[in-house]
């Protein structure tokens, strides 16, 4: 710990007026968040090299009157590059027994006993500026851009430069700044027996990226939990956390950060959260100009509930997000409850679920209720008791947004009869259900033109009858043989996949007078279903094939996302 009266003592030997101005230090320090040692370096009255021999007496540690050059290879022999420079430490002279290193932040107790259990010799601190410590950790091969530069998505496969980045501790930044050339939402770092394999998810899909040496899975592990704030010497439970990213093009991303322990070490899966990637409009998720009428309709109503369902990754949350930037006005006092909060949105009021601190759905929705709010979002309806209390929250003046994990619209509104909602607050709360789910759109540079007919339908038949049996009714109306559609090809700007980008399939109920009356008596979602395609709703297949039709998408994605 730093002794504050033997640097006071010291530094008064210097300047007399130390003491006087004390408590300013202190105080300046503090607003500028800078550490007392740098805040007096820049803005004290003190020569440099005395006033680091008072803070290396201050901190009972030695002090290094001149860092050499070049340290980074003699400190990566002992620790990650990353963490070096992270905790602001430099290794700049070892022997057989003792490694010295020198430190802004000699008190810095965790991080010493960390590599002294690693490092296995004794260590021997000393205290030196941290642009000192900057400077001898300094690359001296090209700079980072300029790699980079010479590193686009295809030389990611090129295993001589990624190894040529290892000793420059930014093997990192060139995986993320990848995934986003490649429009990746998740990036998988999967250590395996002989190899560390990368894996970006594209448009909802895994692919293999490249096979790494195992020897930088720790390199790579170690930065991501420095970044995200998670302990480095934790090996045996699971840690999340996120961290932001700044982009040479002065946008910023979040990244989510999921460490798991597996039998060859330790899985990362990093989600990456780019504000410049949301969407402001339903039709640019792919909404059909009549389900954007019915949405709009409905949230501007000033009670009611809206639910979007779908299973895990069909942009349930991404749907919600844009109907809350809508809603979001200066008059409107929005709340959310999320598990987890996917992204930060101005003037909402996030709440995230912290189940240790017995924080759920529910507890939170009930405070939420004292906090005179007008719009409400709950990121998933669970159990009884949620769907219980986001009801009658509708019930009684509030606008309700929330997700449920149904297959389709028509099984929304059984589903809260059988989690023990009275049918009555089911008809009376509920406005509008919206299913979905994400397909891949078609590569607009490379798409292929084909023919319709009876034979490529036919190709397309499964084992599941009634799914092959709508596809091949449905398509009649919507794709009658000799229309002209599209089928995916593949070429440079998609990566070869013949897909670019996902577009949302969907299917909007609006819960009108006479579907409330079969909710009432409980009647079957056939029933339900019957009523709803009489008021002109579309299903999940239609609104697929519509796209279809508009060369959007393909038939085999049709059969991808929706077959059971």
């Amino acid at each position: 710990m730093l002794n504050t009266k033997i640097l006071i003592d010291e530094l008064a030997k210097i300047d007399v007026n130390t003491v006087k101005n004390w408590q300013k230090y202190e105080e300046d320090a503090k607003l500028k968040s800078l550490l007392l040692s740098e805040y007096l370096l820049k803005y004290g009255n003190y020569e440099e090299n005395k006033l680091k021999a008072a803070l290396a007496k201050a901190y009972g540690v030695g002090f290094v009157p001149q860092l050499p050059d070049r340290l980074m290879k003699m400190t990566e022999f002992y620790m990650p590059l990353s963490l070096a420079k992270a905790q602001s430490m430099v290794v700049f002279e070892s022997n057989a027994k003792v490694v010295k290193i020198a430190t802004s932040n000699p008190a810095n107790g965790e991080v010493f006993d960390l590599l002294r259990k690693k490092i296995k010799k004794s260590i021997k601190k000393y205290f030196a500026f941290s642009y000192e410590i900057e400077k001898s950790l300094k690359e001296t091969q090209t700079d980072f851009e300029e790699q980079f530069k010479n590193l686009k998505v295809g030389a990611l496969k090129d295993i001589t430069s990624i190894e040529s980045l290892k000793n420059s501790s930014q093997l990192l930044d060139i995986i993320l700044l990848n995934s986003l050339e490649y429009k990746s939402s998740d990036i998988h770092i999967e250590p395996h027996e002989e190899r560390l394999v990368i894996r970006f998810r594209v448009d909802g899909v895994l692919q293999d990226i490249i096979d790494l040496p195992l020897k930088l899975a720790d390199i790579i592990t170690t930065r991501i939990k420095v970044l995200a704030s998670l302990r480095i010497d934790e090996h045996q439970k699971p840690q999340d956390g996120r961290f932001k990213l700044s982009l040479p093009d002065g946008n910023e991303i979040t990244t989510r950060v999921s460490i798991l322990p597996i039998y060859e070490g330790e899985k990362v899966v990093m989600r990456i959260l780019s504000a410049k990637s949301q969407k402001t409009q339903l039709k640019d998720l792919g909404f059909t100009d009549d389900n954007q009428s019915i949405i709009y309709s409905n949230i501007d109503k000033a009670h009611g509930m809206l639910l979007v369902t779908g299973p895990t990754g069909s942009g349930k949350t991404t749907t919600l997000y844009t109907i809350l930037k809508m809603l979001n006005k200066p008059e409107v006092n929005l709340v959310t409850i999320e598990d987890p909060i996917e992204y930060r949105l101005d003037r909402v009021n996030q709440i995230q679920v912290n189940n240790a601190a017995d924080l759920t759905f529910a507890s939170g929705l009930r405070s939420i209720l004292r906090q005179d709010p007008d719009v409400i979002m709950v990121g998933e309806i669970r159990d009884e008791e949620t769907a219980g209390i986001a009801v009658n929250a509708a019930l009684t003046g509030h606008l309700v947004l929330a997700t449920l994990h149904t297959n389709s619209a028509i099984d929304s509104l059984p589903r809260l009869l059988e989690m023990g909602v009275e049918p009555y607050l089911v008809a009376s709360t509920a406005n509008v259900v919206v299913a979905q789910r994400l397909a891949r759109s078609l590569c607009e540079k490379c798409k292929k033109e084909i023919e319709f007919s009876q034979e490529i339908l036919d190709s397309f038949k499964l084992e599941d009858s009634d799914f092959s049996k709508n596809l091949n009714d449905f398509a009649k109306k919507y794709i009658p043989v000799g229309t002209k559609i599209f089928q995916a090809k593949g070429c440079s700007k998609c990566g070869d996949t013949g897909y670019s980008g996902r577009i949302a399939l969907a299917e909007v109920l609006s819960v009108t007078e006479d579907i409330q009356k079969l909710i009432y008596g409980r009647k079957s979602p056939l029933e339900i279903l019957v009523s709803a395609k009489e008021n002109g709703f579309k299903e999940l297949i239609e609104d697929a094939l519509l796209k279809v039709q508009e060369g959007k998408i393909s038939l085999e994605e049709i059969v991808r996302v929706l077959k059971e």
